[in-house]
């Protein structure tokens, strides 16, 4: 993860009166968090289209509200709170779309065997229905938690939550998963 001190840069310099140091510093911020925020939102909207558009929205309050960012909190903490309230809004506009969506063309590297590799893509897109299916709080939580790998603390900073609270959702969440899987067939490797 980066250090508040470079979050900290960061967000003095987005804050600029030198538009070349505001650009460098959007630039950098979106390389730094650009897919760990994308991944985020795909795990809440559980479809690409719409989790580009949550991005989409998280960059534009970056470049547009970063004057109401106050630095009591690292930026990270407050890029995630943005995507997780676009990514949960654009999910509910579009919760009529059906279907969940992986790209075929990146998933397979060249040489792979055709039979395994849409063997591979049917179990992901088993798993994210699967992920779908869990209540809102329990999917950011457990991608927090298991796909970013952020800490039991952070997680609790960036939902405003206490640390127990991350805990119990993360159980549940868990626990909610495997039942799922179990009934379902889904086949997943997922952490304890």
């Amino acid at each position: 993860m980066i250090s508040a001190e470079v979050q900290a840069q960061w967000a003095r310099q987005l804050r600029s009166e030198v538009r070349g140091e505001r650009e460098r510093a959007f630039e950098e911020v979106c390389a730094a968090f650009g897919r760990a925020l994308f991944q985020l939102a795909l795990r809440i909207t559980c479809n690409a289209a719409d989790a580009e558009d949550a991005l989409q929205e998280t960059w534009l309050d970056l470049s547009n509200g970063i004057a109401g960012f106050r630095a009591e909190a690292k930026l990270s903490t407050w890029l995630f709170r943005v995507a997780i309230r676009h990514a949960a809004r654009v999910r509910n506009q579009r919760r009529s779309r059906a279907g969940l969506e992986l790209e075929e063309t990146s998933a397979a590297p060249s040489g792979a065997d055709p039979a395994r590799v849409a063997e591979e893509l049917d179990g992901a897109r088993r798993l994210l229905k699967t992920i779908a299916g869990l209540p809102l709080e329990q999917r950011v939580v457990l991608g927090l938690a298991v796909g970013d790998e952020l800490a039991y603390a952070e997680i609790a900073v960036i939902l405003g939550v206490p640390e127990g609270t991350v805990a119990s959702r993360l159980h549940a969440a868990r626990a909610n998963l495997r039942a799922r899987i179990e009934q379902y067939g889904a086949r997943a490797n997922f952490p304890r």
